[in-house]
Parts: structure tokens; sequence; C-alpha cells
């Protein structure tokens, strides 16, 4: 048996690019549904080895390999990619975040009760260690993808991405 790396990597990344994003919006969940643990994993399987491994670096649109673009191409082009994938670490830090600006690491739907009793919201509100180690995983991902070739923006005048990105920062929680 032969080993493929790259091609098996490139083959998740297209499936999790199927799967996660339909009709222009992010799914959030898993098989367990959405929840902190689950939705993390899906960003660290797109971020961790793009910002880990030079040969597949999203951030640098002129540096991005064609196969790479081919595996992600339902997310867009050499530009786009990167811009959205921003867009959801934002998301995802608004939506795993407080009112009061805490963070929130509840395993939620994650967890799977035997028989007939179900979670109380006590439970089901508990924070876990899985949750606050993809958080912190996820975090430093999120400063490391950003760089000057994700922010030139195409879009002419009066239409910053940064500025989006900034926007959607300070304009309160998505909805989930």
């Amino acid at each position: 048996m032969r080993m493929q790396p790259r091609q098996q990597l490139l083959e998740i990344w297209r499936a999790t690019a199927r799967l996660c994003y339909r009709d222009g919006t992010w799914v959030w969940g898993g098989r367990d549904g959405s929840n902190s643990i689950s939705d993390a994993e899906q960003l660290l399987c797109l971020m961790l080895p793009a910002t880990t491994d030079p040969r597949f670096v999203l951030e640098w649109p002129d540096a991005t390999s064609d196969d790479v673009l081919r595996a992600l191409n339902d997310f867009g082009d050499a530009i786009e990619v990167p811009r959205l994938l921003v867009r959801v670490l934002n998301e995802y830090l608004l939506r795993y975040t407080r009112p009061d600006g805490t963070p929130i690491f509840s395993g939620a739907g994650y967890f799977h009760v035997d028989g007939s009793d179900e979670l109380s919201a006590e439970q089901a509100g508990m924070d876990i260690v899985d949750s606050y180690t993809m958080s912190v995983a996820a975090c430093p991902l999120a400063g490391r993808s950003v760089s000057p070739g994700v922010f030139r923006d195409r879009r002419g005048p009066g239409s910053s991405f940064a500025h989006e990105i900034d926007g959607a920062g300070r304009s309160g929680r998505t909805s989930g």
C-alpha cells in the first residue's frame, strides 16, 4: 500500500468544503450537531495544515498551489478562500463568546446520555477540557492566517475586507 498523505489531506479538504459550505453559508456542526468542539474541529481540519505546512499555504494567494485551490474550490478562488476562513474563524469566536466577553467551552450537543435521561441545562453548559484545548489551538491559527495578501481588496474603493472583518467583530453575536 502506498501512502499519499498530501492527496489524502486534499481529499479531506474537498469533503470538508463540500459539507461545511452550502449555498454561500457556513454549516456548523458534525455528526453530533453544532457545539464548541465539533465546530473547532471543522476549523482545525482546514487551518492546521494551512498554517503549519508551506505546501498547503492559503494566506498568500499567489503562493497557493493549484491542487489546493481545486480541493477548496467550493470556497472560491485564491483570494476568497482565506477571506472566507477568516470570516468563519471570526464567527466561531463570536459564537462561543458570552455577551460579557468570557469564552464558552461547553460541550452541549457533544454529550450523550444512555436511556431516556436527558442532560440538564446545567450539565449541557458545563465547560469541558476538549473545548478549551480546541479553542486554544484555533485562536493562534486565526492570527497567523491573516496576512496583507488576504486583505488586498479587488472590489474597489469603499469596500475594504479588513473593515468588514473588523466591523463584524464589533457588531455583536452572529446567528447560530
